[in-house]
């Protein structure tokens, strides 16, 4: 595991998990380098990371709490490990805390933009069948 820029650099393999949901923060977040990786809640896909630079795992560090998903490599991927002391950070680099602020608004603008198309959806199914159980209806009256 090399040392870079302050973090430990790993490679891990396709279907290797990299954070496992309700295991402790431990102060670490990630970048990924190279590779994809899934962000899985509950066994469902919730996200793919593939741009080279993305972090993952910061939500349970901002707010010191257990891991709140599974991350696992989608395909050979390597990402490094950085110790993250959030205090010590932002006092000493406060653009680093705006960056995460734009992450951390760009997924949660997605989420609300998934949400409302999924709202979308749930009403179209409703308004289909409700006709159809007019349709149903009219047609046992005939």
């Amino acid at each position: 595991m090399p040392v870079h820029m302050g973090g430990y650099l790993y490679k891990f393999d396709e279907n290797e998990q990299i954070i496992r949901d309700g295991t402790s923060g431990s102060k670490m977040i990630y970048v990924l380098e190279a590779g994809i990786v899934g962000v899985y809640k509950q066994g469902l896909l919730v996200a793919k990371i593939s741009k080279s630079g993305s972090i993952f795992g910061e939500m349970s560090v901002l707010l010191n709490t257990p891991r709140t998903a599974d991350v696992i490599a989608l395909r050979e991927s390597t990402v490094m490990e950085i110790p993250f002391e959030i205090d010590h950070l932002f006092a000493k680099h406060p653009d680093i805390s705006m960056k995460i602020a734009r992450i951390l608004a760009l997924r949660l603008q997605e989420i609300t933009m998934s949400y409302q198309n999924l709202h979308t959806k749930l009403e179209e199914i409703q308004r289909a069948v409700k006709y159809d159980s007019t349709m149903k209806q009219q047609s046992m009256m005939l």
